[in-house]
């Protein structure tokens, strides 16, 4: 069962590869038309902490109350612990928009992110390896609950009620998502269960979508009065998650600037 600290590793963001590419070697990628504004609500809505909003599309991003690391996570594919910077960029918070005339795949999408960075925010950075806090996921003394994929296609995530239903699913393709919303690990996971193919498997979170949504707000508090997701995940799929250290690579901000180019 995970622990507090381990709760309190579930935090706001989004995304997830160890490697990422340098972004000098992308800035022709751009979007058509893109907006940038300091959001005013200091991480407030109502006096109560607000929730980060990202919608990636086809035709482009939009970023809604997000902090700057969030942006770099969501442009590099990395979690907030493979990011050295100044303090800020955990609290200043940015609303941000980019279009592009035709529809782009997520990773021309995230390229196109890592240009705007960097022309908006003049962001310049280098790669080290350094050793951070990891999870390392493994098959549970019990063994994995998983099911071999039933039918061929393309992988699907559909929640149900209180439930989620996962389709077509290999390891990584778990992996990558619990980085995202609604989970929101936010620490790297390295794959030990050794399980290949695709799999079908169902997470129960809560009863209803409303206790569902109240279990996610609780793990992005870090509360100790709710579920927590590794051990969820451990009791109805199997896979432990288990607290160390490794060496990964790390995003270094050589510059980045708190006010953004006017748009």
């Amino acid at each position: 069962m995970a622990s507090g600290g381990n709760r309190g590793m579930i935090r706001s963001a989004a995304v997830l590869l160890f490697a990422f590419p340098f972004a000098p070697a992308f800035a022709a990628v751009s979007f058509d038309v893109a907006s940038i504004k300091i959001n005013s609500g200091n991480g407030e809505v109502n006096n109560k902490p607000a929730t980060d909003r990202i919608v990636l599309e086809p035709g482009g991003v939009t970023m809604t109350n997000v902090t700057l690391t969030t942006c770099i996570k969501t442009a590099y594919n990395v979690y907030s612990h493979q990011i050295e910077g100044p303090a800020w960029l955990d609290t200043a918070r940015f609303d941000i928009a980019g279009k592009s005339v035709g529809p782009v795949k997520p990773d021309q999408l995230r390229l196109m992110l890592q240009t705007l960075l960097a022309e908006r925010f003049h962001v310049t950075l280098h790669h080290k390896n350094k050793e951070i806090a990891v999870y390392s996921l493994e098959i549970g003394k019990r063994g994995q609950k998983l099911r071999v994929a039933s039918e061929p296609g393309d992988k699907s995530m559909q929640f149900d009620g209180g439930s989620i239903r996962f389709r077509n699913y290999t390891i990584q393709d778990l992996i990558a998502t619990l980085a995202g919303v609604p989970f929101r690990i936010d620490r790297p996971i390295q794959d030990k269960t050794g399980l290949e193919g695709r799999y079908d498997f169902e997470l129960k979170v809560a009863d209803d979508m409303i206790g569902m949504k109240h279990a996610f707000e609780g793990m992005l508090r870090g509360s100790d009065d709710g579920p927590s997701l590794t051990g969820l995940i451990q009791d109805q799929l199997g896979l432990r998650f288990n607290a160390e250290k490794a060496s990964v690579d790390v995003l270094v901000l050589d510059t980045v600037d708190r006010l953004p180019v006017a748009n």
